[in-house]
């Protein structure tokens, strides 16, 4: 979109009272121009002017750009995240990196604050996780990569996450209404404990996977006994979000449990019509709370030895908590229960997301809920 665009062409000029770029534009030059206001770029765009060029104002760079400039720079340049930045120049005042830039200076460069080092890559939630995809062969692009950054971004803003792309409370999230089945198996919070898919279970691109049978999950490869991680006897959580009405069924969604451990299992919608929530639950189960489809967003979480609560699209159900007991030692899965390291319980629904960690609040679990659903908007669930 351009405002107050003046145009002489007697000397080739191009005069922009303010330039807004949205998405994936390429401002390219042929003749000189002057910015007399700003330029403000949302997200991919590439500033390749031929010609030397006057910045007046200021140049907001948001994610993530390509600045290739053969002339000085008036005023500043605040680099937000996951920009490379060459210059064949000096830059008079100063460059600003907040997150995950390189900085390849050929020549002094006037003032440059750097968080690390004039060479750097700061992790970023986005960043670390495109990367492992890209690793993986199923690089992000286009509006995946705006929907991944605005999820990841949004939970560091919530403080599900830590700008490094760490997480004081997952262990693991999964976006299983991915691009591809590739994506989708990934740990959106770090290299480990990615999925394995077993038996073949049904994909389908930006909604998720459904098993069905026994034989057909996914294995998070996550043991909480042994993980040494977030989710612990008396800080847990589990959650998935089913997209499909499922009839009365014992099929868990996710869950894990040992002989003599406490049992973490969510029922969608049991035989009895209710759904149940257990998180390291003892010699006695949670009661459950009523449900009419199995559809929604749930999630089990234990605060202490005799606190937990279930959520049902971040509503929390109020079911009356019971005693924990110890890690379960199996791997959890998803799409059915792993039990003593037999799949028990398959799930009919389809999942398109989950996730593992500590002991989330009211709070906490609106922002994650909040967060899935606006990536599920995004990509049209």
């Amino acid at each position: 979109m351009i405002y107050g665009v003046e145009e002489e062409f007697g000397d080739y000029a191009l005069r922009v009272i303010a330039l807004s770029l949205a998405q994936s534009m390429s401002l390219d030059p042929a003749v000189p121009v002057t910015l007399t206001q700003a330029i403000n770029f949302s997200m991919g765009q590439a500033l390749r002017p031929p010609v030397p060029t006057t910045y007046t104002r200021a140049i907001n760079v948001q994610t993530p750009s390509l600045i290739r400039r053969p002339a000085p720079l008036a005023k500043n340049i605040t680099v937000q995240s996951a920009q490379k930045v060459a210059r064949p120049v000096p830059v008079r005042k100063a460059i600003t990196i907040q997150s995950a830039q390189r900085v390849r200076p050929p020549q002094p460069a006037g003032n440059i604050a750097v968080l690390q080092s004039q060479a750097v890559a700061l992790a970023s939630p986005y960043f670390a996780f495109a990367s492992r995809a890209a690793a993986a062969g199923a690089p992000l692009s286009g509006s995946d990569a705006v929907n991944y950054h605005n999820l990841l971004d949004g939970l560091v803003a919530d403080g599900l996450m830590n700008a490094d792309g760490t997480s004081n409370y997952l262990d693991a999230l999964y976006v299983l209404a991915a691009p591809s089945s590739t994506v989708a198996l990934l740990n959106l919070v770090s290299g480990s404990y990615n999925l394995t898919a077993n038996g073949s279970p049904t994909f389908v691109a930006y909604q998720g996977y459904t098993g069905g049978t026994n034989s057909k999950f996914l294995n998070t490869g996550f043991v909480p006994s042994t993980a040494g991680g977030k989710f612990t006897q008396n800080s847990a959580h589990l959650s998935v979000w089913n997209n499909t009405a499922v009839a009365v069924q014992n099929g868990e969604a996710i869950g894990a449990l040992t002989s003599g451990s406490g049992a973490s299992h969510i029922f969608p919608r049991f035989t009895d019509n209710k759904a149940y929530y257990r998180i390291n639950d003892g010699s006695t189960n949670s009661a459950g709370a009523t449900v009419t489809d199995g559809i929604g967003f749930y999630l089990a979480s234990r605060s202490g030895s005799s606190a937990q609560a279930g959520y049902k699209n971040a509503t929390d159900q109020g079911i009356t908590a019971v005693s924990s007991l110890g890690l379960t030692s199996t791997n959890i899965y998803i799409l059915t229960s792993n039990t003593n390291g037999t799949a028990v319980g398959a799930f009919s629904g389809q999942i398109s997301a989950a996730s593992i960690g500590g002991s989330l609040n009211s709070t906490q679990v609106t922002a994650l809920y909040n967060r899935l659903a606006t990536y599920r908007t995004a990509v049209g669930l």
